[in-house]
C-alpha cells in the first residue's frame, strides 16, 4: 500500500494538540528572569519532554531548567563569558546527540553542535526562525520520517514547505539533510 507523500505545515492548535500532555504542570521556577515568549511557556510548562521527530526533542520546563541550569556553568562557555551574556539564552531542547536547541532573549532559535566545544553566540547556527517556527519545522521533519519514502518528489515537496516556514530555512538547517537538495 502507498503511503501517503504529502506534507503540509501544522498549524500551532494541530502542534499543541500532538504533544503529549504532562499530568503535573511545572511553572517557571521563580530564579529564572528569562522573558518567554507566551507561546513557549504555554506549552512547555503543560507537556512531557517529547521527541517531535529525530533531532528534534522538546524539553518541558521541568526538564529545560535543569539543562539551563547546568549550562549556566561559567566552565561550558569561552572563557571571559560573564553571567549576564550566559543569561540571554535558553535551552528548549536537543537532538538526542550532545547537540542544543537554543533561543536568544529576542526569541530567536539557535542550534549549538557540541563538537564547537565552548559555548558561545559564535559557535550557536542562528535559525532565523522563531519557537512557533521551530515546532512547525520539527513536526514538517515528523511527517517526513513517518511517510517513510524518500522519492526525489518527496524532497521536492518537504523543500516547498521548508521554505514556506521561511524561504532561507533550508540553507539554516544545522545538518547536511540529502533529502533537502
Amino acid at each position: 500500500m502507498k503511503k501517503d507523500s504529502s506534507f503540509e505545515i501544522k498549524t500551532i492548535k494541530q502542534i499543541r494538540t500532538a504533544l503529549p500532555r504532562s499530568n503535573n504542570k511545572y511553572g517557571i521556577p521563580k530564579s529564572v528572569s528569562f522573558v518567554f515568549q507566551e507561546l513557549y511557556k504555554d506549552i512547555v510548562t503543560g507537556i512531557q519532554t517529547t521527541e517531535i521527530s529525530a533531532d528534534y526533542i522538546l524539553y518541558n520546563m521541568q526538564e529545560a531548567y535543569q539543562e539551563n541550569k547546568e549550562f549556566s556553568d561559567i566552565s561550558y562557555w569561552v572563557q571571559g563569558t560573564s553571567d549576564s551574556e550566559i543569561s540571554e539564552w535558553w535551552i528548549l531542547g536537543t537532538d538526542g546527540q550532545g547537540d542544543l536547541w537554543l533561543f536568544d532573549t529576542k526569541g530567536k532559535v539557535f542550534f549549538y553542535d557540541h563538537d564547537k566545544e565552548c559555548m558561545c553566540e559564535e559557535n550557536f547556527k542562528c535559525m532565523e526562525i522563531d519557537f512557533s517556527q521551530w515546532l512547525q519545522l520539527a513536526f514538517l521533519f515528523r511527517q517526513y520520517e513517518k511517510s517513510d519514502r524518500y522519492t526525489n518528489e518527496d524532497k521536492a515537496k518537504l523543500k516547498n514547505e521548508l521554505s514556506k516556514i521561511n524561504e532561507n530555512l533550508i540553507d539554516n538547517l544545522p545538518f547536511d539533510y540529502e533529502l533537502c537538495i
